[in-house]
């Protein structure tokens, strides 16, 4: 009772908005891709957002070398001395070496950061009702639309777990999202990554 009733709020609340498209679209949601989704025979393009492409590898390190080396302080002095005694006059003379330094070795490897991105909007919607705000069509079609499972916001959920960034191009909605994601190292952002604007462009080049 209470989901629909919820339901009902987010329907007159989209209406009532002063931008709102004229259609909302509610059901069961097939997963084509990390922010594509298809529900009663429509296509429909998480708004604002852009997940790695399904083919798209990202980078992430699976290995860390820490090499530790102490050095300790030395008679340089006598050294020197020996060679250049009068004009040191005996004089002991003390140097220091590093006491501590530290190298790091990491090593990145592939792994498929697009199917995951995939696989954890499937997880999140799977057997849910999910209600969408269309809010406009792109040059494919393609319904653009804000979805919600229950309360939660779904292209913000993606955004602010790394398994998405932030569609600046297009809307600057889930900047903050991406920032703490980002800080947290959530997702994409434990390792490096193609975004996958680019990533496309140069697939196409290839």
């Amino acid at each position: 009772m209470l989901k629909k009733k919820f339901n009902v709020f987010l329907l007159l609340l989209f209406f009532m908005s002063p931008n709102a498209y004229a259609e909302v679209i509610e059901g069961k949601a097939l997963v084509i891709d990390g922010d594509t989704i298809k529900i009663k025979n429509n296509k429909i393009r998480l708004s604002g957002i852009d997940a790695p492409e399904t083919n798209q590898s990202c980078k992430k390190i699976f290995l860390s070398i820490q090499f530790l080396s102490f050095h300790k302080k030395y008679p340089c002095g006598k050294i020197s001395t020996k060679k250049l005694k009068k004009l040191l006059k005996n004089a002991l003379i003390l140097c220091k070496r590093i006491f501590l330094s530290i190298q790091f070795f990491s090593f990145k490897k592939k792994y498929p950061c697009g199917k995951i991105s995939t696989n954890k909007l499937k997880k999140l919607v799977k057997n849910e009702i999910i209600l969408c705000k269309v809010e406009n069509v792109d040059r494919y079609k393609r319904k653009l639309a804000t979805c919600f499972k229950n309360r939660l916001n779904i292209n913000s959920w993606l955004v602010r777990n790394g398994y998405a960034l932030a569609y600046v191009k297009y809307s600057k909605k889930y900047i903050l999202q991406e920032k703490e994601a980002e800080r947290d190292k959530l997702g994409l952002w434990q390792g490096t990554f193609e975004k996958p604007w680019n990533w496309r462009k140069n697939e196409k080049r290839k």
